[in-house]
């Protein structure tokens, strides 16, 4: 009997500033990868669907076009007839999205114990069951392998603050917030998948060791994918010119303007809470500085429980 093995299909399910964009620019430097983000994000910000509680003005997102007839079954679509146009090429899919761009408000409240802060609509994608934290099938889902990144909350909370502030105007106290300063959704989604498939284990990468020890994190991840590591590129062009806005400015300036990996005493070992604590109040203010505190800390025991699965 032949086992037809299914094609690789790689799905980073991300948390905002854990170093998912240095991932994705490594791993799409590979010549048998293609890449596409956030194929949900404009039906989360835009469309007659959104999920976000903050009005964004479309412009911003520089020369692109208007995003709010957007639905999150249109989305789900564009996503597949992607998937099967880079497969028909004989390529390696690379999605990455934010897990909460994948779930209903209701839903990411509900996780993080708040109440919801205003009514929003429940979209759907297909009428196919869905055990998962997500809106989508789980039988879609598990066609891929799954990848995690997290990075140190002390580092990456506050450099989602930075942007969240830049790209949309939000403070560390919107109601929308305490989605991008939680690993909560990605310890869910991972238990999700290793109880469905304990045969094919998710990849958890941590952000901090992917500068610190670039090419022996990234061998270690192509080992796990079944890719050669030896056809990843440790240098890229700049890509300044970009002309997108700045939304898109606020998340990926540092990545676009890099022509390899940045390190900085910043990034090397483990941050001090105290420390940067004071670090905070000095870019913004007290209050801020010990809200900040308080994501972190909520944090550290699933940053902790996906750090001893990492790679």
């Amino acid at each position: 009997m032949t086992i037809q093995r299914r094609p690789l299909r790689i799905f980073l399910q991300a948390t905002p500033r854990t170093r998912s964009n240095l991932l994705i620019q490594l791993l799409s430097t590979h010549p048998s990868i293609a890449e596409h983000q956030y194929p949900f994000s404009n039906a989360y910000h835009f469309g007659p669907e959104r999920q976000f509680s903050r009005d964004i003005d479309v412009g911003e997102t520089g020369d692109m076009e208007d995003f709010s007839g957007e639905t999150y079954k249109h989305a789900f679509g564009k996503f597949n007839d992607l998937l099967q146009k880079i497969e028909s090429e004989q390529k390696i899919p690379l999605i990455k999205e934010h897990i909460f761009y994948m779930m209903h408000a209701e839903k990411t409240y509900e996780c993080l114990g708040q109440a919801v802060s205003s009514p929003r609509t429940k979209p759907t994608v297909d009428d196919t069951p869905s055990t998962n934290l997500t809106f989508l099938p789980d039988n879609f889902l598990l066609t891929f392998t799954p990848v995690f990144i997290i990075r140190h909350p002390a580092r990456a909370f506050p450099s989602s603050l930075r942007a969240h502030s830049r790209s949309t105007g939000g403070n560390v106290f919107d109601t929308d917030f305490p989605a991008n300063a939680t690993f909560k959704f990605s310890r869910i989604l991972l238990d999700w998948y290793t109880a469905r498939s304990p045969s094919k284990l998710p990849v958890v990468i941590d952000g901090d060791k992917l500068v610190d020890d670039t090419k022996r994190q990234m061998e270690r991840l192509c080992e796990r994918l079944g890719i050669d590591e030896e056809r990843i590129r440790y240098n890229w062009d700049s890509k300044e010119d970009h002309g997108y806005g700045k939304v898109w400015d606020a998340y990926y300036e540092e990545i676009q303007n890099s022509t390899g990996v940045v390190r900085t005493k910043e990034t090397m070992g483990a941050p001090v809470l105290e420390e940067e604590m004071k670090k905070w109040e000095k870019e913004w203010d007290e209050g801020v500085a010990i809200k900040l505190k308080e994501f972190v800390e909520s944090a550290m025991d699933d940053y902790e429980y996906l750090l001893k699965q990492s790679i």
